[in-house]
């Protein structure tokens, strides 16, 4: 799986996205509670593996230098100055 850097992403590449979000929602509502948590838990583990990259790209993104105390918070949410 790759990931684009942000700022890459194209309208129509979110507008495929989207498309294809909507055209498996009838998939997903048939999908039984187990197996949803299992996909869930799937993206968690995911995530968790680039959520610190994203972390610092927001960061630096809104200027904050490297160990600022609010990057941490700079991934979930903008930070309070």
């Amino acid at each position: 799986m790759s990931h684009a850097r942000p700022g890459l992403t194209t309208c129509s590449q979110y507008d495929a996205a989207l498309h294809a979000l909507s055209a498996a929602r009838q998939r997903w509502a048939e999908t039984s509670v187990n197996r949803r948590l299992a996909l869930l838990r799937q993206i968690k583990d995911a995530l968790a593996g680039i959520a610190p990259a994203w972390v610092a790209a927001a960061a630096a993104a809104k200027g904050l230098p490297a160990g600022d105390p609010l990057a941490g918070k700079s991934g979930w949410r903008a930070p309070a100055r």
